[in-house]
């Protein structure tokens, strides 16, 4: 049996070998594979496989500068908390998948594969309270290109 510093560097090399990890027992209702990828020193999982081909992507303009400041993940608040009759009503959160600077102006980007109610819902209430003076761009892998659809 292998100790656990041993397979974690056994897992490392694995992932030189092979950068992009789909996961086929994680595979959601709308048919995508949540992908384990190596970026940098971390092993980080993404939601569907473009979205990691994505950020490993967003990952090389980074450290050719070309971008800036990359997020992963950035949450946005849409409408604060509150209580109503003593009862805790929850924040409504909007949550992009990647933010960075480009040429000095902030992208925000969502991958697609899928546009759910919820999802069109929120971008309408993001870009209503966040969307000025920012890049908002839906982002779809068409084959081995990216097709970018800014709003």
């Amino acid at each position: 049996m292998l100790g656990v510093s041993k397979r974690k560097n056994q897992a490392r090399r694995n992932m030189r070998k092979f950068p992009i990890q789909p996961s086929n027992k994680n595979r959601s209702k709308y048919g995508n594979h949540r992908t384990t990828i190596l970026l940098g020193d971390e092993f980080i999982k993404f939601d569907s496989f473009a979205e990691s081909k994505r950020a490993l992507h967003l990952h090389v303009l980074l450290q050719y500068k070309t971008i800036s400041e990359l997020t992963l993940q950035p949450k946005f608040e849409l409408q604060a908390g509150f209580k109503r009759n003593g009862k805790a009503i929850r924040a409504i959160n909007y949550i992009a998948d990647f933010s960075y600077v480009m040429d000095g102006v902030r992208h925000i980007e969502d991958v697609k594969g899928m546009k759910t109610d919820t999802y069109q819902m929120k971008k309408k209430l993001f870009l209503n309270k966040h969307g000025d003076g920012l890049v908002f761009s839906e982002v779809y892998l068409k084959g081995n290109r990216w097709e970018v659809v800014t709003i």
